[in-house]
Order: structure tokens, then sequence, then C-alpha cells
């Protein structure tokens, strides 16, 4: 077995900046060379889809039943007033996984999301957003429902059989508090070597989860799934394959190379095509004798 102390690892240092409200650098270095891309696109992909955040799933406006109508007194159309509220950020501070926020206006003026209220303990992240106008002084409830989850979920993959309410205007959500994620790789000195590299990740999230956070998530998450794989093929999970190759058959070798053309490559995929031998291309009346003195020994 290769002892993976072998390879001679420098210090890692790896440091957390603050560069802006919700913007963040992570710096780590030195690492071997190629490594700082190797890590910096698995970190990337986690950051962008398996880290948990809040978004609405659930909207409700007045009686309305479909994007497509329009609202007394209100501007915008439905359409626009739900793409407005989907771009809604914000956090639960509890345990639970659902809230639904609610606002009711009676009079003309501009409608934002400072002016949501709920009974569950939440935080709107983006207050100053923008969500319609109303032109006179008329009844407008809005009403939205956030969800706790991980990734994205299209709006045909919820359960439409469970949604009886017909004022229930179901949105695709992205649940990821993280909205981009910039990687740059550099070449820094170590002794007398200058090819090992500095990786510097860049990313900006909606405030619901700090950049220490998130960064130890990340690297939890990765830590996690590599010590799984290499627990399940030390444990023997991951069983060695033992059939036989087509390859190392008493076979010539321009028949080895016809047969694994057509993907048999071990002695069973060889016997559950046996019917099929004579479609292959290239294939002889010979060849056909020969695998079958093979199957029948």
């Amino acid at each position: 077995m290769i002892d993976v102390n072998q390879l001679q690892y420098p210090n890692i240092q790896t440091t957390l900046e603050t560069l802006d409200n919700n913007k963040f650098k992570i710096s780590i270095n030195p690492l071997l060379p190629g490594f700082g891309h190797t890590l910096g696109n698995s970190i990337r992909r986690v950051m962008l889809s398996s880290v948990p955040g809040f978004s609405v799933v659930t909207i409700r406006i007045n009686d309305v039943t479909h994007e497509y109508q329009g609202v007394e007194g209100v501007v915008e159309d439905v359409l626009n007033v739900v793409l407005n509220l989907k771009k809604l950020r914000v956090k639960i501070n509890s345990s639970e996984e659902k809230a639904t926020l609610k606002i009711n206006v009676k009079k003309e003026g501009d409608i934002t999301a400072n002016m949501f209220k709920s009974e569950s303990d939440v935080i709107v992240l983006n207050p100053d957003l923008y969500i319609c106008h109303l032109s006179k002084d008329l009844d407008l409830n809005i009403e939205v429902d956030i969800k706790k989850g991980v990734g994205y979920l299209a709006a045909d993959q919820i359960d439409f059989g469970s949604n009886l309410d017909p004022h229930n205007l179901l949105v695709d959500a992205l649940f990821s508090p993280v909205r981009n994620v910039a990687l740059n790789v550099d070449k820094v000195r170590v002794g007398d070597q200058t090819n090992f590299d500095k990786l510097d990740i860049t990313f900006d999230t909606d405030g619901s989860i700090s950049g220490e956070d998130l960064a130890s998530y990340c690297f939890g998450i990765l830590a996690q799934l590599y010590q799984q794989m290499n627990s399940s093929l030390t444990s023997g999970t991951v069983a060695p394959v033992t059939k036989k190759k087509a390859s190392s058959l008493d076979l010539p070798e321009d028949l080895v190379a016809i047969l694994e053309k057509n993907e048999v490559t071990t002695m069973d995929q060889l016997e559950d095509k046996r019917d099929e031998l004579n479609d292959f291309a290239g294939i002889t009346s010979k060849h056909i004798k020969q695998i079958e003195k093979l199957l029948d020994a």
C-alpha cells in the first residue's frame, strides 16, 4: 500500500477576509502544484449547490389563481409581482423549516419587503426590495411561504397533488445562500520551489450565513465525503473486480479488439451476447467458431 505520508506537504495556511458586506475571500496556500484548481473547483461546486438556505416556494395575492391575472389598483401584472417576490431573501431564526410572511396594506404607494410581518422569528435580509405599486387606496394582501432547503427546486417538482388551494402560486426555488463564487490560482514560492499553488476563493452570500460558517460547512462536507469513500474502500464495501477480462482470454488479438469495441469485456457478457455475434462488424465465421469453442469448454 502506498503511504500518503510520503508526499511532502507544506504547512497550509487558510485565511478568511471580509471584503464588503456579505462578500468574502478565502485564501489557501501553499498547495501542491495543481491542487489549486483541484480543490478550488470542488469547494466552488459545494458552495453553489450544497449549502442550506431559505427561499419563497408559494405565493398568494388577494384572490389571484394564476400569474397572468391583474389585480385592481396594482400597477404591475401578477407575473411581475411574482418575479419580484422570488428575489426575497430571508432567514428563519429558529429550528422551524417553514414560515409565512404577510403584507396587508390599504393605502396608495410602493410596497416593499420591509412591510412583511410574520408570527415566526424571520429576518428579511433585503427589506428595500421593491414588490409593486398600489395606485389607489384598496385592500392588498400578499402572503409568501418560506421553506428551508438545499440547491434548486423546480416548480414542476413540487407535489401538485397536495396543493389543494387554487390561490397558491407555486414557484421554483433557489435555496442556496451563495450568489457568486470566483476562483483564482497563483504560483507561490516554498523554499527554492516556485510552482506551488495559492488558491483564492471570492464569494458573495445573501447574509443568512456568515463567511466563516459557510467555509467551515463546505470544508466539512468534502472531508466527510472523502472519509466515507476511504472507509468504504478499506472495509471492502467496494469489491475488486474479479471477472476475467476478454483481453486475457485465449483469443486472437483482432477478435479481442472486435469484442471490446462492442462492449464485451467479460465471459458473462460474451455469453449474454452469443446470439448477437454475427452482427459485430469485422467478425468472421472462424471467429464465431473460436468463441463457441471457448464458451462450450
